[in-house]
């Protein structure tokens, strides 16, 4: 029993280690250099950088600040070529890391700075949109970073900056990680501040990306304003989207067929994480308060019949989506023996959800498909702005997949 349950607990192990690794790659891309960002974040063939291409980066400020005095250094060059056109990560050459015209501030005496190697190792990784993180280790000389002395302020260390991240833009830029270690005869104790940002002159336009082609388009709901959406600022399916409204007005052909209603409240919520369209589950479309306004405000009863099936798709360009299914009434004005059904038109022009920092529903002008009516003519329109009260902000977007 006891090597059965050895057994037992070793696979359990194992699985759990492979669902592990699985997870990992699962999110792992083949990164590439791109050489524009109108396809941020992915890249097709013919934009990628390729091998050999030289990054050249300059700074004419390189801040430290440690717990033995500050030190400002005024010329740093980093320069690295691709060892491919892309990989997983993307692999590179670190071929110079320069640091030079170095002063402690409090005195303004001359520092000396040397590089703790020649060259190193490096390599890239997309992170989101156009940027990426650059990993840099020793290829046998030393790891990255340099050696500073300060004999004014009594500093004397080595230290070593293993990562950086490069922003893709026109021109490119690379900021190493700020907080850095240093070792050595005389080294502060805490950790010291490195302030400095690269800006590259070769080449001039830049973006960290995914060595993919551009995939078909995906709607979904996104929290930032940003298209395409990182999954990371996805809302989850099954998100509510939730609002009401105080006007909600029906336009009849007919003289006299016009209705409005105080009161509209929308209920639904999507059903999908993302896809192409999203699909939307509508479980309440509820009107109120409605009248016939030009037949002396007379009341009319208004019950829902149908939801249909509804979805939303992203408007290029915009954080808009359009909005296609049939929710549909039954109006009753009993007063003036006055009754229709009325449906929005599926995919009706005007039928969106309109994202920002203040979303809503829209209806401006939508068509509306009638049936069995009296006074109201052979058409219909609607006029409504239905402001959601979740989520919010919502930004309709395509999604990074």
């Amino acid at each position: 029993m006891k090597l059965v349950k050895t057994f037992g607990l070793a696979a359990l192990a194992a699985l759990a280690l492979m669902a592990s690794l699985g997870a990992g790659s699962a999110f792992a891309v083949e990164t590439t250099l791109c050489k524009n960002g109108t396809e941020s974040p992915y890249c097709s063939p013919e934009n990628r950088y390729p091998e050999l291409t030289a990054l050249k980066t300059s700074s004419s400020e390189v801040f430290f600040e440690t717990a033995f005095g500050n030190v400002n250094c005024t010329e740093s060059s980093l320069n690295a070529r691709l060892s491919a056109v892309s990989g997983e990560p993307q692999p590179l050459g670190i071929t110079a890391w320069t640091l030079g015209g170095c002063r402690e501030k409090t005195f303004n005496s001359k520092c000396t700075a040397t590089a703790n190697g020649p060259t190193y190792n490096g390599s890239l990784a997309w992170s989101s949109h156009g940027d990426g993180t650059l990993s840099m280790s020793s290829n046998g000389s030393g790891e990255p970073g340099w050696h500073i002395v300060c004999g004014s302020i009594g500093l004397d260390c080595t230290y070593t900056v293993p990562t950086a991240t490069v922003h893709g833009a026109a021109p490119p830029t690379v900021t190493p990680q700020t907080s850095i270690s240093g070792t050595g005869a005389s080294c502060p104790g805490s950790a010291t501040t490195l302030k400095a940002t690269y800006t590259a002159s070769t080449p001039t336009i830049a973006f960290v990306a995914r060595a993919e082609s551009p995939p078909s388009p995906t709607t979904g709901l996104c929290k930032a304003s940003e298209s395409p959406c990182e999954q990371s600022n996805l809302y989850a399916s099954g998100t509510a989207i939730n609002g009401t409204s105080t006007n909600f007005v029906i336009h009849g052909s007919a003289p006299g067929g016009e209705v409005k209603c105080s009161g509209a409240s929308l209920a639904s919520h999507s059903t999908a994480l993302y896809a192409e369209p999203l699909p939307v589950e509508v479980t309440e479309f509820k009107l109120t308060g409605c009248k016939a306004v030009e037949w002396l405000n007379s009341s009319c009863e208004v019950s829902t019949t149908a939801y249909g099936s509804t979805s939303l798709s992203h408007i290029a360009n915009t954080v808009n989506g359009s909005l296609s299914g049939s929710p549909t009434w039954f109006i009753n004005c009993a007063g003036l023996g006055a009754h229709c059904t009325f449906s929005i038109a599926s995919k009706a022009t005007g039928w969106t959800l309109e994202g920002g920092t203040a979303p809503a529903v829209g209806l401006e002008g939508a068509s509306l498909t009638l049936s069995g009516c009296t006074l109201w003519g052979s058409t219909a329109t609607v006029s409504a702005t239905i402001p959601l009260s979740s989520p919010k902000p919502v930004y309709v977007t395509d999604v990074v997949h």
